[in-house]
């Protein structure tokens, strides 16, 4: 049992993490008479019977809602069964994911699998996090690995408000870029490799075009004009700023914080993109974006554990 209780860490002022273990809590199951035990999921916090799967009583905390219908049991069951995959221990939810500690196997790296949960504390800033987040991966040496096939704007909010609460922690996204170079990678080398489609981000959002110097260039840019990204690493206000221009440098604005947490440490591996407008929003410019040199980037450079 002891393996399935994972941790939990909050967030409190000074810079401390309270570390607290999850335990079964003061209730006990109205089908078979076990305890239950709290769990923290990606999709909220939910209460199972310590017997599940073989008792599926199981209801979400966050609104107290007691249920024991076939949908909720789909989507939270993932969390106690294991063994989906002949060559791997635990229970996955993505080729991605299982491909990822096919390479960790390989490279004898050590880690846990959803073992500790963060308490994000959502907040008007932060509308679309969830109330904790529980990484993919947590390395030996502490980093965390995110594997990430489609990138909401949950797992946005999700990652920035992470790295606001907890700075000191180090995570890393494998996102289709760093998945397309791991693949290339490791592909051939690996047995069971499992094919999957190719997710990426396609859009993002540029801001702060409202600015009185900004507004007449941001008039003159017409539909699939391209804008150029300049990382500012010293900008004291955000050091995942991105800045954006027109083809002749004049600032347009920047590219929306959410996006910028995500897509800095990218650019500061050196991979370069390609932005294009297409859309004028109330105060925002909805571009496509797509990276230009992937293969120029050895996946070392991002990851020197691979």
């Amino acid at each position: 049992m002891n393996d399935e209780i994972k941790t939990i860490k909050s967030h409190i002022p000074e810079d401390m993490n309270l570390i607290k273990k999850q335990e079964i809590i003061d209730e006990k199951c109205p089908k078979c008479g076990s305890n239950l035990v709290l769990r923290i999921g990606k999709r909220g916090d939910i209460v199972a019977c310590f017997n599940y799967p073989e008792c599926k009583y199981i209801y979400l905390k966050e609104n107290n809602i007691k249920e024991n219908s076939d949908e909720l049991i789909e989507h939270y069951s993932s969390r106690f069964k294991k063994g989906k995959r002949g060559d791997i221990e635990e229970d996955v939810r993505s080729a991605w994911e299982s491909n990822i500690i096919r390479v960790f196997e390989y490279q004898n790296i050590k880690y846990k699998y959803e073992r500790e949960a963060f308490r994000l504390f959502p907040n008007s800033k932060y509308r679309f996090a969830s109330p904790s987040y529980l990484p993919d991966f947590i390395l030996e040496d502490g980093t965390i690995i995110e594997v990430k096939g489609h990138l909401n704007y949950r797992s946005l909010h999700n990652l920035k408000r992470f790295k606001e609460l907890y700075p000191k922690e180090i995570i890393k996204i494998i996102d289709n870029d760093i998945y397309s170079l791991i693949e290339k990678k490791y592909k051939d080398k690996i047995d069971n490799w499992e094919d999957s489609k190719p997710t990426k981000l396609e859009y993002i959002d540029i801001v702060g075009i409202n600015i009185k110097e900004r507004i007449p260039f941001v008039n003159k840019l017409n539909i699939n004009d391209e804008l150029i990204l300049i990382r500012e690493k010293d900008n004291k206000y955000d050091n995942n700023a991105i800045k954006v221009t027109d083809i002749n440098n004049n600032h347009i604005g920047y590219v929306d914080s959410f996006y910028a947490c995500y897509l800095a440490p990218k650019i500061d591996l050196g991979i370069n993109y390609r932005v294009k407008l297409i859309e004028k929003k109330d105060g925002a410019l909805k571009c496509s974006i797509e990276p230009t040199n992937l293969d120029d980037i050895n996946i070392t450079d991002f990851y020197e554990l691979l």
